[in-house]
């Protein structure tokens, strides 16, 4: 499984009856019957993966209208002076401002450009009635300590027609699953070996054959939020400084948005040992002396305090199971990788 920054393509533009842009791979053309502008008024969100994208269209009532030469748009920042208003960074310095905009001058492409032959209404929009091209205005997020980042943008100028539409609000709230990002120091009420240190599946340099529990101790974990959009895969990444962690090895955490919690795989596949074989985190039921039945785990967490735990009658461990790899499925236990961790506590460094 690959877990990569979510990273979105910036792009904007615009159409009328004007002179197209004059881009290099310009073709012989015109701009068309077409309109420019911002697909919403207002978008609203969290500061999630840390990319905003904010769409704009290009349309025409009609497909003959549309744009046979790339044309430009050029928006700009507009300060209103309201409460929580980001700065655009411009100099990409520390401290300079909330957001970075990737570039304000976007280009759609002439229709031919992208026109699929396979799907010929793939750009009709039922419900405007209009054939509609759609690029996005990229804002990354570069200062996540406000709880709050507002911002407004126009089209200033475009190769067409700009429509009503020309300005755009951006607000973005500090969510829960924001204020889990961070630097945590980590502590527990107990290491222990779940089945024996005589069921350890690996001994070797890279984990020491000795079961004292300072071979294994865990003081501090990053984690960070990451998705893949294109295997539509969002979780925390969670770098420990335990013994895992230095095997270059990464815990995975979760977000219910209905719940409003983090939560844990009850067994999560984080490799394999061998083709039928994989390192698995697994969360131990010490009522029930047995691993956890229900599959997700959820964690308490304290947005004062910053502290997040783990449940008191649970433990955490890293172990191998039997696994089919390419479907990405746990099978029975094998043996114990680590010691389980016992009322694990995070707490947020400030």
């Amino acid at each position: 499984m690959k877990f990569i920054k979510y990273i979105a393509a910036a792009l904007l533009l615009t159409m009328g009856f004007v002179s197209c842009g004059t881009f290099a791979e310009e073709e012989e053309g015109t701009p068309g019957q077409t309109t420019v502008q911002f697909a919403k008024a207002e978008i609203t969100g969290d500061y999630g993966s840390g990319y905003v994208n904010i769409p704009l269209t290009i349309t025409s009532d009609t497909e003959e209208g549309m744009n046979s030469c790339n044309v430009s748009v050029k928006v700009k920042p507009v300060v209103t002076g309201e409460e929580f208003e980001g700065k655009h960074n411009e100099t990409g310095k520390k401290g300079d401002g909330e957001y970075i905009i990737t570039t304000f001058d976007l280009n759609f492409p002439a229709y031919n450009k992208y026109y699929d032959e396979k799907d010929p209404k793939k750009y009709y929009d039922e419900e405007t009635k209009k054939w509609t091209k759609t690029v996005n205005l990229e804002l990354k997020i570069v200062n996540t300590d406000p709880d709050e980042i507002r911002a407004t943008f126009e089209i200033e100028s475009s190769t067409t027609a700009i429509g009503e539409q020309k300005q755009c609000r951006v607000v973005l709230q500090k969510s829960v699953r924001d204020r889990l990002n961070g630097l945590y120091t980590v502590e527990y009420d107990e290491l222990y070996w779940i089945y024996g240190a005589e069921n350890r599946m690996i001994q070797n340099e890279n984990f020491p054959a000795d079961e004292k529990a300072s071979q294994y101790t865990w003081t501090q974990m990053m984690m960070m939020w990451y998705v893949e959009e294109e295997s539509n895969v969002a979780c925390f990444i969670i770098q420990a400084d335990n013994i895992m962690g230095m095997n270059n090895i990464y815990y995975f955490g979760y977000f219910d948005d209905a719940a409003d919690k983090m939560y844990l795989l009850s067994k999560d596949l984080l490799g394999g040992l061998s083709e039928t074989q994989g390192v698995v985190s697994a969360i131990y039921d010490i009522a029930a002396a047995d691993w956890a039945a229900d599959k997700k785990i959820y964690l308490d967490f304290d947005i004062k305090t910053g502290v997040l735990s783990l449940p008191e009658n649970y433990a955490f461990s890293t172990s191998a199971f039997i696994a089919d790899l390419d479907a990405w499925v746990v099978g029975s236990f094998l043996g114990e990788i680590t010691p389980a961790y016992k009322g694990l506590k995070f707490t947020k460094e400030q």
